[in-house]
């Protein structure tokens, strides 16, 4: 038997905006177009030097582990933090946000019916 979450990611589907300036970025990272978020519902996020966005949540337990890689590779490399310490946060309780801007979701008609 499929569990709800499993129904209801086939309900909707997010992919990374072509036209954003992050696209290459995240496209590098993850390694397709397609973005494994936890929800479809944003949330706010505070972003030091950005402030509140609005954000997603990329789902880890989704990411296959050479994707975790690149993700830990990129961000210790942008925050010159040590790769252990931004895998613990990124396996931890911060996750991956990805701005709102740089995804699109697309629901299919099934949600509405």
């Amino acid at each position: 038997m499929e569990k709800a979450s499993e129904i209801g990611r086939r309900l909707w589907r997010a992919t990374l905006v072509r036209s954003s300036p992050r696209y290459s970025d995240w496209l590098k990272c993850l390694g397709i177009g397609d973005v494994p978020l936890k929800s479809c519902f944003e949330k706010n996020g505070d972003f030091p030097g950005h402030g509140v966005r609005a954000c997603y949540e990329i789902d880890v337990t989704r990411l296959a582990p050479e994707q975790i890689d690149r993700f830990v590779a990129y961000f210790a490399d942008k925050s010159k933090a040590a790769p252990e310490e931004v895998r613990r946060e990124i396996l931890g309780e911060h996750g991956i946000p990805i701005w709102t801007e740089d995804v699109s979701i697309a629901f299919s008609l099934r949600s509405f019916i």
